[in-house]
């Protein structure tokens, strides 16, 4: 894989993780994800924060999807691999 696209995909993940912990239950099992969650940004808005192309960051959330790893829909994503998705973000 690319560098430049392996970099953009740990950043995807990254973000994606952020939001996740940003959704959390206040009230819970310690500091578990929400396995769903709304993003709160456009794919534009999330390319812009993330220095990316917005087709980027929609290739990568449909390659994410294809792989098992997450699943978006509009603006919903839910987590389905949450270990793939935390090793590609480190």
């Amino acid at each position: 894989m690319d560098l430049g696209v392996r970099r953009a995909r740990e950043r995807v993940a990254a973000f994606l993780l952020r939001q996740a912990l940003d959704g959390r239950r206040s009230v819970g099992t310690d500091n578990a994800l929400p396995c769903r969650f709304v993003l709160q940004l456009s794919r534009r808005q999330i390319a812009d924060h993330l220095g990316l192309a917005s087709e980027t960051v929609i290739r990568i959330l449909m390659d994410m999807h294809r792989d098992g790893i997450v699943e978006v829909s509009g603006r919903t994503v839910a987590m389905r691999d949450l270990t793939e998705l935390r090793r590609i973000a480190n």
